[in-house]
């Protein structure tokens, strides 16, 4: 019998896995499937406890962790943008990346700059690294805030 290359047995497997999925048997040992179900009970929980096991390993751990890094540093090194591998164009992350993260970071940037993220400076400044101004605190509506401040009416 001839031997099947790689991607032929992997495209033959997957076939042959959606034949019994659409006949109603586990791939894994041929059992009953249950309705909206991949695989049976049994292999589930096998996988499940496989799973809990693998995580809770610690050596896991460090290695998903030193396999992310240098997945990360090899895209960049590639020019390449290590979320979405896109070409960036000269920077770390590629322009659609970039403006989510910048979108990501904009409710905090009230914090970094003392600016009241409610009046937006309009009322007074941010004091003790604050997120919104004193005032806001000993008044209810942002319209009595607006009056609340000394000189606010004029």
């Amino acid at each position: 019998m001839k031997r099947r290359s790689r991607p032929n047995a992997l495209k033959y497997m997957r076939e042959y896995r959606a034949q019994l999925r659409d006949s109603g048997l586990c791939p894994k040992c041929k059992a009953p499937l249950e309705p909206g179900f991949k695989n049976c009970l049994a292999c589930r929980e096998k996988n499940r406890a496989y799973c809990a096991a693998r995580y809770a390993d610690p050596a896991f751990a460090a290695k998903k962790a030193k396999d992310s890094h240098s997945r990360y540093l090899r895209r960049l090194s590639c020019g390449r943008c290590p979320r979405c591998r896109q070409l960036s164009d000269g920077r770390n992350l590629c322009s659609p990346c970039l403006e989510k993260e910048r979108d990501r970071r904009r409710p905090n940037a009230a914090r970094r700059t003392h600016v009241c993220k409610l009046c937006e400076g309009r009322l007074a400044p941010l004091r003790h690294n604050r997120r919104t101004c004193p005032l806001r605190f000993y008044v209810g509506s942002i319209d009595e805030y607006a009056t609340a401040r000394p000189g606010a009416g004029q």
